[in-house]
């Protein structure tokens, strides 16, 4: 339900962060700005209050690209264990799962978004 807008968005990755994790600190402090239009990022924290100063703290908060994932109930209803973590989405259908440990990694697993001209 969160990322029905995900799977109607043709390619895009969905980046999983903590807010225990190191790694996940640092992406979140290198993200590019603005967000690529292809990513999208759910948060995990232990409380919405949490969520909500770690977003303020790294200038997501109110994106509408950004979820926060209080209890890390989103995570756990797909199994997930560990963080970070991107899933690419394509057409409805996630593609490949990988974990992400830079901003690099993650700028080159981004899909490619670009808009065509008419022709004429």
């Amino acid at each position: 339900r969160v990322f029905a807008n995900v799977f109607l968005s043709g390619s895009a990755i969905v980046l999983f962060l903590s807010e225990r994790c190191a790694t996940c600190h640092q992406l979140a402090a290198g993200l590019p700005r603005p967000l690529p239009a292809a990513l999208w990022i759910v948060f995990e924290a232990r409380t919405a209050a949490s969520a909500a100063a770690l977003l303020e703290r790294y200038g997501l908060a109110s994106h509408p690209r950004v979820v926060t994932d209080a209890g890390g109930e989103i995570a756990a209803s797909i199994g997930l264990h560990i963080t970070p973590a991107g899933f690419r989405v394509e057409n409805g259908v996630i593609t490949f799962a990988t974990s992400v440990p830079s901003t690099r990694y993650l700028t080159s697993i981004l899909p490619e978004t670009f808009r065509l001209r008419e022709a004429g």
